[in-house]
């Protein structure tokens, strides 16, 4: 069971997204963007809208909403995990002057690493890819792409390093993600030779799933399209099984969600 002062401090992220979101809920007086473009497209399913009482000029306004809601949510999941597991989101960047170091062999080895899933031939193993990685070390080095982690927790003998993604991603994006995440692992590596590097990307659910709590990797995988070429299962966290790693108790996600139902319900009073 969650510590009450992390329970509050969840029902107060939450409710700080609700109370924002019921502010730019859309009124019959909210300014009307002007949306040319996606306004054709959607008196093409104008019948389709009038079946569920809808109308081309309310959907314009709830989508942009919408798109706001997924953005608020984003931020949320950030918050809630750093409650639950103690750590801070932390960008390593050149511009905050915190970017870490590469060597030249190894930036060229993570593009080779990253070129054989295209085939779909391989199958991704996080243990021989580092290991291959650190192998072609230099003296050479160079600064490390940006990279911002969610997560970032660090003890006497390990970090540990979260990056949380949205759950519709781009199409391809899965290629990209890997070079990125390689690139993160090796150069905290280098930065931490001494402790144990955790580094996965995160999912806050799973909506392949057909129960709000469950979730099944490889499916989610698939619908990534062309994830599982690049990605091992041990390399991301999905759902429930996310929540659980951060809060180092079970049923977790069950439990965030029982907050903010009951955050709703207070409201509703």
């Amino acid at each position: 069971m969650l510590h009450r002062s992390k329970k509050d401090s969840i029902a107060k992220a939450f409710n700080a997204v609700l109370q924002n979101r019921t502010l730019l809920f859309p009124t019959e007086s909210t300014f009307k963007r002007n949306e040319p473009f996606h306004r054709v497209l959607y008196h093409a399913f104008e019948a389709q809208l009038q079946t569920r009482s809808q109308d081309v000029t309310s959907i314009l306004q709830v989508s942009s909403w919408v798109q706001g809601v997924n953005t608020s949510m984003g931020s949320f999941f950030e918050r809630v995990a750093c409650i639950l597991s103690g750590g801070k989101k932390m960008a390593f960047t050149t511009k905050k002057k915190t970017s870490l170091k590469i060597s030249d062999t190894q930036t060229t080895k993570i593009k080779q690493i990253w070129n054989k899933p295209k085939s779909g031939n391989t199958s991704p193993n996080e243990e021989s890819e580092i290991a291959e990685i650190l192998s072609a070390s230099s003296l050479k080095m160079q600064e490390a792409a940006d990279f911002t982690v969610d997560v970032f927790l660090e003890t006497h003998d390990s970090i540990t390093a979260i990056e949380l993604k949205s759950v519709r991603p781009n199409k391809g994006e899965s290629a990209g993600e890997k070079q990125k995440m390689l690139e993160a692992k090796i150069a905290l590596h280098n930065s931490f030779p001494d402790k144990k590097i955790l580094y996965f990307i995160g999912f806050p659910f799973d909506p392949t799933n057909p129960t709000p709590l469950g979730y099944d990797k490889k499916r989610f995988m698939q619908y990534l399209i062309g994830g599982g070429n690049y990605f091992a299962p041990e390399e991301f966290m999905l759902g429930s099984e996310l929540w659980d790693f951060l809060s180092g108790e079970k049923n977790t996600m069950r439990q965030i969600l029982a907050i903010m139902e009951n955050v709703v319900g207070n409201r509703a009073r």
